[in-house]
Formats: structure tokens, sequence, C-alpha cells
């Protein structure tokens, strides 16, 4: 499967650097660590894109649920496209302090963007689909088997009074048996667009890119859609 954001690009390409993601989502925030744990509040590397640096790939935001606001990790390099990355490199140790000083000290990726290569006009158009299932189906209790465990706990009946002999009608409600793996869980099918259109005249070079990626988790109402666009 083709990466599709800057962190799955950047998993296993150094020995020591993790990646961790902070939720499922499809958008849900990244720790990058490099050199490891430090006596620094951040431990986020530094990112420089074609020379210019840019804020970490973690950002928060306040999103609004039943009962109140909560926070989230968003993914901040959600916004650079994969296609249009020419190449990665990371830099530890001393040649990162080196070169940006105490701004290094947790580490420095540089990801240089791809620039034109020929003199007339190139076109370049990607299509692609990614299917994600769950890894695997946790062995669960049904509802006769949880009313059987429950019954075992509280020989007395005092905490269930409300099961009767119909284990499927409580407090006068019909009670339908749901599998809640099968309910909130789905195959999800991910797709993405890109094109490109670079050339390299005489006396300039230039590169126009467009992207569009719709991503689905596996959990139903998760996906996030990505537009970019860049010019260079």
């Amino acid at each position: 499967m083709r990466s599709t954001s800057v962190d799955q690009l950047l998993q296993g390409r150094a020995a020591g650097v993790r990646v961790t993601n902070a939720g499922g989502a499809p958008d849900g925030g990244v720790s990058i660590n490099i050199r490891g744990m430090s006596s620094f509040n951040d431990t986020q590397p530094l990112y420089v894109i074609d020379g210019v640096i840019i804020n970490s790939s973690g950002s928060s935001a306040t999103l609004l649920s039943d009962d109140g606001n909560y926070d989230e990790d968003i993914n901040g390099l959600i916004g650079l496209n994969p296609s249009d990355i020419a190449n990665i490199e990371i830099l530890k140790d001393a040649s990162a302090t080196a070169i940006y000083g105490a701004l290094g000290a947790n580490g420095v990726i540089l990801i240089t963007t791809k620039e034109a290569r020929t003199e007339k006009p190139a076109i370049l158009l990607s299509v692609g689909t990614d299917i994600s299932h769950r890894y695997k189906k946790m062995d669960l209790m049904n509802f006769d088997e949880y009313v059987a465990y429950l019954s075992v706990l509280d020989k007395n009946h005092d905490v269930l009074p409300y099961i009767y002999e119909d284990p499927y009608e409580m407090t006068g409600l019909k009670v339908t048996p749901v599998d809640w793996q099968d309910y909130v869980m789905r195959t999800a099918v991910s797709q993405r667009y890109n094109v490109s259109i670079s050339g390299k005249p005489s006396k300039m070079s230039y590169n126009l890119s467009l992207g569009y990626t719709n991503t689905q988790g596996i959990i139903k109402g998760t996906e996030v859609d990505r537009y970019t666009a860049r010019l260079n």
C-alpha cells in the first residue's frame, strides 16, 4: 500500500525513530521521536521543508461532544502530500545541532519536494485505492452469556431485579442482541488522486500539483477529506 501521510513515510526509515499514533482516527495526532526521551518538555523533532522551518507534526484541536468540549490531537503534517516529496533525510546527534543549534536538539527531519526535470511540460497523474480491515475480532460474550455471568456474580439478585424469565425482556422493553464490533466497524475504502504538471524552460522551472485524498477509518463515522495544492 502506498503511503498516504508523511508519518507513514518515516516509519522504518532510520534506526531509533519511533512513530506513535495518538489515536485511531485517520487524521489523528502523531508523535515522532528520534533521539529518545530527554529533559526537554517537547521531544518532537524539527521539521524543515525545502529549507523552511515549520511547526511540529502534532497540534491540538477543541472539538464539541455531547457532554462538552474536549481536546484531540490532530496530525499537523496532513496538509503535505506524500506524492510531492522527493526525499526525506533524518538528522540526529551532532549533525543536527551543528546546523540548527538548540532547535535541532530533538533531531531534524529534512523534507525535499519534487522539482521539474525536463524542459518540456510533463504531466503526471496517479490514482489509488486502499482497503483497510480490522486486524481481528475480539472474542466477547454474547447477551445470553453476559446475563448468565451477571447472575452468577449476583446470586441474591439485588443488582439485577430487571432480569426476568425472558432474558431479552428488560423493564418491559424488548432487547435485541447486537454484536457491537460488527455494528461500529467496517471495511474502509480510501481513495487518492494526484495530478502534477512541471517544466524547466531556459531560465526558470515550475511544478504545480493538486491532490485529493479521502481516507476512511475502520470505525464508522471516521474519515477525512484532504485537498492539497502546491506551486514551486
